[in-house]
Parts: C-alpha cells; structure tokens; sequence
C-alpha cells in the first residue's frame, strides 16, 4: 500500500472509495497536517481545503470524509 508514514491517509484507494469517520479525524488531521508542511502551491491549498472538512467531521457527529475513486 502506501506511505507507512500515514497509518490511515495510505488507504486512500485512487480506484475505489475510502470513508473515514469522526473518531479517525484526529490521526487523519495529524497526516494532513504532515503533508502540508511538506508541498506548495496548489497541492497544497488542496490539502488544506481536505483539513477543513475533516474538523468539520470531527466536530460534527455522523459525519464522514470520503474519497471517491475512479
């Protein structure tokens, strides 16, 4: 799989669906927060738009952050 450097952020499947939920947002935020200070420019604005959704779930019981493959 993966980057071992990102326990959960590694199983994001490009060709499928990955849904974490409120509970794995505070290790989720930690690897994005991670990936942020390592890139730029738009890569980076992406990320930091992807930390945004995943506070909102982790304030917002029954919400999930999914990512949707091909």
């Amino acid at each position: 799989m993966g980057d071992a450097h990102f326990p959960l952020l590694r199983y994001i499947d490009p060709d499928s669906n990955t849904l974490f939920n409120g509970t794995q947002m505070y290790p989720v935020i930690e690897e994005l927060d991670q990936l942020i200070s390592s890139v730029e420019g738009e890569e980076k604005d992406v990320l930091i738009s992807v930390r945004e959704l995943a506070i909102y779930c982790r304030d917002h019981p029954q919400t999930y952050l999914r990512f949707i493959g091909d």
